[in-house]
């Protein structure tokens, strides 16, 4: 700092900052950037009486109090101007605008960007929690679709067997009370021919309880629909030829047969319609089945 200026002005800027800095307190150590901070004083007669070594030097002392921004020497500074008529003195204080955007730089990337990671965390953390927490909601959820599901089949199976297994009753009843061994075999066959319908029946709810959760799955892949019907069919080939009936399956070649598709659920309901066919179809019957081919796929 220099103080270029008269023993009697001295010993008053002296005297000044000597009662500033006892009014600061025993902690003295301030922000390293008030390193960085530029003053100068003036007497009326705008004669610089002491300034630090980083003060730009003005031609003319500035003269409006209060802040504002200047282009000195190819610096821009930001400065306060404090007049003091009792001392007759003009104190400015200034700060470069390059140190300014540097302590403001600092600032951001040393508590703007800890902060923005720290909410990233806490916001994983926080989903992390909330799914964990939920966990045990979802479980009952399924629990309960299943529990729903258990209960439609149980009131579609009531539902559905309550006429068959009556009229089995009745046939049993009938074979019980006939009188005759003609009225006792046409008893008989008409009460086989209730299980066969009874079994007609179970095996449709079966499959409707068997598909319901895969068509909710929706498990789809590529198959080929003429390998599916050969399998389904072979499966069943036994149980055709037992009931008196002939299996057949066209395939056409050249043609592709592959679709995009539950292969499971897909497979039931060729099941499923078979044994309806055959079920549906007199001994000694023909049951046929024969891929086709439309325009989008088979």
């Amino acid at each position: 700092m220099s103080l270029p200026v008269h023993e009697q002005n001295r010993q008053a800027l002296y005297q000044a900052f000597d009662e500033a800095l006892s009014k600061a307190g025993r902690h003295r150590v301030g922000h390293p950037y008030e390193s960085k901070l530029a003053f100068q004083v003036w007497d009326d007669q705008a004669t610089l009486l002491v300034h630090t070594p980083s003060a730009p030097a003005f031609a003319v002392p500035p003269s409006t109090p209060g802040f504002s921004d200047m282009l000195v020497q190819g610096q821009r500074w930001r400065g306060f101007v404090l007049p003091v008529p009792e001392k007759h003195w003009l104190i400015w204080v200034g700060e470069r605008n390059d140190v300014r955007y540097d302590l403001i730089d600092r600032i951001v990337r040393h508590t703007l960007m800890p902060f923005l990671l720290g909410s990233l965390a806490l916001a994983l953390l926080v989903w992390a929690a909330i799914g964990w927490g939920l966990q045990p909601l979802q479980n009952m959820a399924r629990i309960e679709q299943l529990l729903r599901r258990e209960h439609r089949f149980i009131a579609d199976a009531a539902h559905e067997m309550r006429t068959p297994l009556a009229i089995l009753r009745l046939h049993a009843q009938n074979a019980q009370a006939a009188t005759g061994e003609a009225e006792r075999d046409k008893a008989l066959g008409y009460l086989i021919g209730g299980v066969d319908r009874l079994t007609r029946v179970v095996n449709q709810l079966l499959t409707l309880a068997r598909l319901e959760p895969r068509l909710a799955q929706r498990n789809w892949a590529a198959i080929d629909l003429g390998v599916l019907a050969t399998e389904t069919l072979a499966e069943l080939t036994p149980w055709i030829l037992e009931r008196g009936q002939e299996p057949s399956l066209e395939i056409a070649e050249g043609v592709d047969y592959r679709v995009f598709s539950d292969a499971g659920a897909l497979a039931i309901a060729l099941q499923n319609l078979v044994t309806n066919a055959v079920d549906h179809s007199p001994p000694g019957g023909r049951v046929r089945r024969r891929p086709r081919y439309r325009v989008g796929g088979p």
